[in-house]
């Protein structure tokens, strides 16, 4: 078992203190070797024993979506940090987690923070409403003014906002690549919705004058080319999958494109790749069901190539976090009765079998009630709704009824559906914030845009939200691509940029109840500490 593997199992019985002290050991062991990865590994310095604790604490309350705890970390490390760049890596950290809160969370911790902990707040406030806030605005002089002798109240401030608006580029002509054609016909029209409703948003801060390409009536190099000659600074697209190959193994990129798919192919400069790819939500799902102490699962599946696939990556990620899969099973989609597969999963035809013979053997009418195995912590479940409204209460039947499902996202509409979706009560899934909590942001909701938008439903609705990030990610690609803590609070989740130009996207995770869907949080991110610090 390697050394990722030792510190989570280890978390669920000697505590998160102690494990973050194991880390420590192993990463000050010359041996131990940091392989490049996503994010940048924490700075230890030659800081002291506590301190190294606490920053490693920090890193790893964000890394499970908790935010403000996160923060609140980082503030006792400022407060006892000595390294200046240490020192200011850590106070840039702070602000930039606070801004992802609502503003209402925001509001909500402040009345019971203590004083240097509302000025952080009251900052990351500011920030919210005005992302380009320069030292001589009107604002950051009254933050000054109430925070005199705030720790970040200085030089370090002012770099932060000067960087910030360096690193905030806001192109003048903007080129989008989709099809009006084919396949991708349908989706591309909501992301262009999508689009046009994110600058609609910014106008008062960002007016470019966009322009469409057809990928289905010429080759996406061609296109491109016709763009860089047109004037334009940034490229949205292409969507499908081939094109975004094309494109990344095409010349030189000399403005960034923001593809809306992603390959495997290496990283290349001004390339970013921004996908709703279902595999990188499972690792999500996954992470949150390790985070809270299960280890056996059985995986049920659609016996189609997307089930194969999809199932195949939670069994290999599952593994890797040291988990056991008891057994995986498929079922044949758009069925009415899934007992069958249902039954060989759980085991149930070994207990009626283990009855039969007891009962010729013993040649008696035995009084019988079938069993299920009792080894399994939770069930990984790929389904739609239909499928799922009706595979659940069939597990129900067959004595799995205290067994929790975890799910992706493709097992909810989108739209509140909770005389259906009761059926649904305990399931476990992540998805975009925009669709786990369509009110929250008030005129700028995703209940509230859409409303602009009544033909945008179902699974629709989140590649509407894929245009509307596609466009406002863009003046924050180069911040999110340099700077290690920058995250930005998208529709689709809070986005970050990796080293090889992917677009990440933290989810926020819910469970049904009553029909109706619930968050429960930002969805942990265990793969991405994995590279951080372990070999």
């Amino acid at each position: 078992m390697n050394l990722f593997k030792t510190i989570l199992h280890a978390s669920k019985t000697i505590g998160v203190i102690t494990c973050i002290c194991l880390l420590l050991t192993s990463c000050s062991n010359p041996s131990f070797k940091r392989p490049s990865g996503q994010l940048a590994p924490v700075n230890f310095g030659n800081q002291p024993q506590h301190v190294r604790e606490l920053m490693l604490q920090r890193t790893v309350l964000l890394q499970e979506g908790k935010l403000y705890e996160s923060a609140r970390v980082g503030a006792q490390i400022d407060a006892l940090i000595t390294n200046p760049l240490a020192k200011e890596d850590n106070q840039q950290s702070i602000v930039e987690t606070l801004t992802l809160l609502a503003t209402q969370e925001l509001e909500t911790v402040k009345q019971s923070a203590n004083r240097n902990m509302k000025g952080w707040i009251d900052l990351a406030l500011i920030l919210k409403l005005q992302p380009r806030a320069g030292t001589q605005s009107r604002t950051i002089g009254r933050w000054k003014n109430s925070n005199p002798r705030h720790s970040f109240n200085g030089p370090a401030l002012s770099q932060f906002l000067e960087d910030r608006q360096i690193t905030y580029k806001t192109p003048s002509k903007v080129a989008v690549f989709l099809p009006s054609r084919g396949a991708y016909a349908s989706a591309a029209k909501t992301i262009r919705k999508g689009i046009t409703t994110a600058s609609y948003l910014l106008r008062k801060q960002w007016r470019p004058s966009i322009t469409f390409y057809d990928t289905s009536a010429a080759p996406v190099e061609a296109l491109y080319s016709h763009a860089v000659r047109d004037g334009a600074k940034a490229v949205i697209g292409p969507f499908d999958k081939t094109n975004v190959d094309r494109i990344s193994r095409s010349g030189s990129l000399s403005i960034p494109v923001v593809a809306l798919n992603e390959t495997g192919g290496s990283s290349r400069h001004n390339l970013y790749q921004f996908s709703l790819s279902p595999e990188k939500e499972i690792t999500q799902v996954a992470s949150l069901a390790w985070t809270r102490g299960l280890k056996n699962v059985i995986v049920f599946a659609p016996d189609t190539r997307l089930g194969d696939r999809l199932s195949n990556h939670f069994i290999t990620l599952w593994q890797q976090f040291g988990g056991n899969v008891l057994d995986s099973n498929k079922y044949t989609p758009k069925q009415a009765d899934y007992s069958v597969p249902i039954k060989e999963i759980l085991k149930l035809d070994e207990s009626i079998q283990r009855h039969q013979t007891l009962k010729q053997k013993l040649r008696l009418d035995i009084k019988f009630e079938e069993r299920r195995r009792k080894d399994i912590d939770f069930i990984f479940l790929i389904a739609s709704p239909r499928e799922a409204r009706l595979i659940r209460p069939q597990f129900r039947f067959h004595r799995a009824s205290d067994l929790v499902i975890y799910s992706t996202s493709k097992i909810y509409e989108g739209n509140e559906n909770s005389a259906n979706d009761r059926d649904l009560d305990g399931i476990q899934f992540c998805d975009m914030p925009s669709i786990i909590d369509k009110e929250s942001g008030g005129a700028n909701s995703h209940a509230e845009l859409l409303k602009n938008w009544p033909d945008v439903h179902g699974t629709h609705q989140r590649l509407f939200s894929l245009g509307l990030d596609a466009y406002q990610v863009i003046p924050h690609l180069e911040r999110l691509r340099n700077q290690y803590s920058a995250r930005f609070n998208g529709h689709t989740g809070i986005l970050s940029v990796d080293n090889q130009g992917h677009i990440a996207r933290q989810l926020t995770c819910a469970s049904f109840k009553k029909g109706s869907s619930y968050a429960t949080g930002l969805a942990p991110q265990i793969q991405q500490l994995t590279p951080t610090f372990f070999d």
